[in-house]
């Protein structure tokens, strides 16, 4: 049976709360995962997290701005004056790169992932169980992935 308090701190050593928000708490990067359990199967999600490439929704792409000074993959986060303010890392949504207006040659959706891939590279196949089981709970302790055997 999966651990509910283990689910819980993994998924904040996963460092899913920077991005994402969950049951009212959490960053506003990557989509709110509260109802994720209830839209996708553990498979669904196991996969999205391992591969963050292969299905990227528009509401989060990030855009690789080709500069004349290089090339910025990220989000905006806003426009100041004739710069905008680019996240480039979602681990660090507060850290900015400074983009001109004036100097972007050419903008493009980003076919990767702004989700950083091998979050779950030093976990157990236990804690990926509990990971996966708070996750399809919502955040929910008497949720019924706690009262059944692990899948």
């Amino acid at each position: 049976t999966p651990d509910f308090e283990r689910g819980r701190e993994l998924t904040a050593v996963a460092q899913c709360f920077k991005c994402h928000r969950f049951g009212g708490q959490g960053g506003i990067q990557g989509p709110d995962l509260t109802s994720a359990g209830g839209r996708f199967n553990s498979k669904d999600m196991l996969t999205a997290i391992i591969e963050p490439d292969k299905e990227i929704s528009d509401q989060y792409q990030s855009t690789q701005f080709l500069t004349e000074n290089g090339v910025v993959v990220g989000r905006v986060a806003n426009l100041n004056g004739d710069t905008l303010q680019i996240v480039t890392n979602m681990l660090a949504p507060g850290d900015f790169t400074g983009v001109k207006v004036d100097e972007i040659i050419e903008r493009r959706p980003s076919p990767v992932s702004m989700m950083p891939r091998g979050l779950l590279d030093t976990f157990k196949p236990e804690e990926i169980a509990d990971l996966l089981a708070y996750l399809r709970s919502g955040g929910n302790a008497n949720h019924e992935v706690y009262q059944q055997s692990a899948e």
